[in-house]
């Protein structure tokens, strides 16, 4: 078996166990077939052991050319990152482009209602032949808008009328309720309209309420009123009339 130390053989601390204890004498057993170990001599751990085994120069000079080439495959990266300017960091993918939404048409600069619709009025008493004061009852139906939104407005003024009007009608202030989930209103206070070709043009301020301080314009059709004439004049009182609303506008 040889040299248990001393030599490039198996270390004593190795060869020895388990049958020895670190720090106390070691005693080998006989062997079963009578005979004796080499050196049945008693040693302590911790004795010298001799120099430790060489490494091979072979083994040591590959050894230190991977380190080498490690430390150059270190440094190259390293290089590499400073001069790209490159980072660490792992790139996060690219979110997707999240679609505009589409855009409201804009509202024509200083119009806040454009509508069109249809009127009626009543008269008491009636109109006839004879010059008398009545009293016009209108309610206005506006709705087709291309602006705003729809509404109905209510009107009431007192004149002097035969068959024959001499004059468009008098100043009259509407209400108007605009038929939206606000339920917000607009007073208009309307001048002395006037009489366009066929139409009546009436020019005025919204007072109060909503898009209070707007001027607003509005022009009718009297359809229905030109085809009672000739009745009135044959001695048919007319109680009423009925129209077009041929344009309504609120200006900021």
């Amino acid at each position: 078996m040889g040299e248990r130390h001393g030599t490039r053989g198996t270390p004593p601390y190795l060869w020895c166990w388990p049958y020895c204890v670190c720090g106390q004498s070691l005693s080998f057993p006989a062997r079963r077939d009578g005979g004796t170990f080499p050196s049945t001599e008693s040693r302590t751990l911790g004795e010298s052991r001799g120099p430790p085994p060489h490494r091979d120069e072979d083994q040591m000079s590959a050894t230190a050319r991977i380190t080498a080439g490690r430390r150059a495959g270190t440094f190259g990266i390293a290089a590499l990152l400073l001069l790209t300017g490159a980072s660490l960091t792992t790139a996060q993918p690219a979110k997707a482009a999240v679609p505009a939404k589409a855009a409201k048409p804009a509202k024509a600069a200083g119009i806040d209602v454009e509508c069109l619709g249809s009127f009626s009025r009543t008269f008491s008493p009636a109109i006839t032949l004879t010059p008398q004061s009545v009293t016009g009852t209108a309610t206005y139906t506006y709705n087709t808008c291309a602006i705003g939104s729809t509404g109905s407005g209510s009107a009431s003024s007192t004149l002097t009328i035969s068959c024959i009007p001499l004059a468009a009608g008098p100043p009259e202030t509407e209400t108007v309720t605009w038929l939206d989930p606000t339920g917000g209103s607009s007073v208009i206070t309307w001048s002395q309209p006037t009489v366009v070709a066929q139409t009546i043009v009436f020019t005025g301020t919204v007072t109060s309420g909503r898009y209070l301080g707007d001027a607003a314009t509005k022009i009718t059709s009297g359809v229905s009123y030109v085809g009672s004439v000739i009745g009135c004049l044959l001695g048919t009182p007319i109680s009423g009339t009925t129209g077009l609303v041929d344009s309504l506008l609120l200006t900021s």
